[in-house]
């Protein structure tokens, strides 16, 4: 349909956006679908996606509840046919006497709720795909960087590398175990543009992320060796999209591999953004699991939300959303009140920056 290798690139760059393969059956849509929605602009947290989760735990204080962090579930209490708490690794329990709302991914489930799951669900954890994970440079850099265009360069949040070729070595590669080393697919940003609070007056700080497998030549093992060289390739290759960045210069710079990233948070399967391929398979009423798909566990008072509960990963707010509504349908409380359709709560002090314009 379309001739121009630009133009072909640029669509293939959109379509690969979300972290899916796009040679896969039902990612056709992806190009059309994510500029459609990119005019609204991307909502940023001014001081970085942290305050939204500081906020929301200054929400729950509020109220009169209690946020502890640090402390991971290593196994659900179930007494009586239902969830009735969770012990933590530090030794502690906590009892729940109406709900146990979990953010783990579905695939960890096994390990800390054996016994109490039917055959079907254990099953889809243990066929679940991750697909395409990221490889993650943040660096810290003496000033905005500057994207070069055939106008000269220009301040961009977002900047980006797409070629048909490197998409399709992209993507074998993906395939095989491999990194790709030529022309890889990329997506940067440089958040300072649109908010200088994340770095000191006048300084700047970049992400720059890369489509990798997750199994490195077979092993995630071998991530630890290899990220900080495929790290270099990358800025290498951003050195080549902006006028005012020489790799090594910056002031700082931090690499996570896949394998890293699923260690800070094992939400994140397998290193990646969704939670696992948001193919049609895996998504809707396939999501988690069939049969489980409206953010009911197979336990009774244990209800699922995260990245494996549709819609999926990024920060959307829609699985926590859903499995609120379903705790509630189940308490027989009216969840409209509660979640109205248009926000009439309280505000929560957050400041966003519109990018609309950017």
């Amino acid at each position: 349909m379309f001739e121009s290798d630009h133009v072909r690139g640029a669509l293939l760059w959109y379509g690969m956006v979300m972290v899916q393969p796009i040679d896969q059956p039902g990612t056709g849509i992806m190009p059309l679908a994510v500029p459609a929605e990119w005019p609204r602009g991307w909502i940023n947290p001014v001081g970085g996606s942290i305050r939204l989760a500081e906020e929301l735990a200054n929400v729950v204080r509020a109220k009169g509840g209690s946020v502890i962090t640090g402390a991971e579930v290593t196994r659900i209490i179930s007494e009586n046919g239902r969830a009735a708490g969770v012990a933590t690794s530090d030794g502690a329990t906590y009892r729940a006497s109406r709900a146990i709302v979990s953010a783990m991914h579905f695939t960890q489930l096994p390990g800390v709720l054996p016994n109490a799951l039917p055959a079907p669900f254990i099953e889809r954890t243990q066929t679940w795909r991750g697909g395409p994970s990221l490889l993650v440079v943040h660096l810290a850099v003496e000033e905005n960087t500057r994207a070069r265009t055939s106008s000269g360069p220009v301040g961009a949040v977002l900047t980006g590398q797409s070629t048909v070729e490197g998409v399709k070595r992209n993507l074998i590669d993906l395939a095989n175990g491999q990194l790709t080393t030529e022309e890889p697919w990329m997506f940067t940003a440089c958040s300072t543009w649109i908010d200088p609070t994340r770095a000191p007056d006048g300084k700047g700080v970049v992400k720059v992320i890369g489509m990798v497998p997750y199994a490195l030549q077979g092993d995630a093992a071998n991530w630890d060796a290899a990220k900080d060289d495929h790290a270099d390739v990358l800025l290498e290759e951003y050195s080549r999209l902006v006028d005012n960045y020489t790799p090594g210069a910056e002031l700082g710079r931090a690499v996570f591999s896949p394998l890293d990233i699923e260690r800070t948070n094992n939400a994140f399967y397998r290193g990646g953004p969704q939670g696992g391929d948001f193919l049609p398979d895996q998504v809707g009423t396939f999501r988690p699991a069939p049969g489980w798909a409206d953010y009911r566990l197979p336990l009774p008072g244990l209800y699922q939300t995260g990245s494996s509960a549709h819609p999926g990963g990024t920060v959307s707010g829609w699985p926590g959303r859903h499995a609120a509504r379903a705790v509630l349908e189940d308490l027989q409380i009216d969840w409209r009140p509660v979640m109205p359709g248009d926000w009439t709560g309280e505000e929560m002090d957050i400041r966003v920056v519109d990018t609309s314009g950017h």
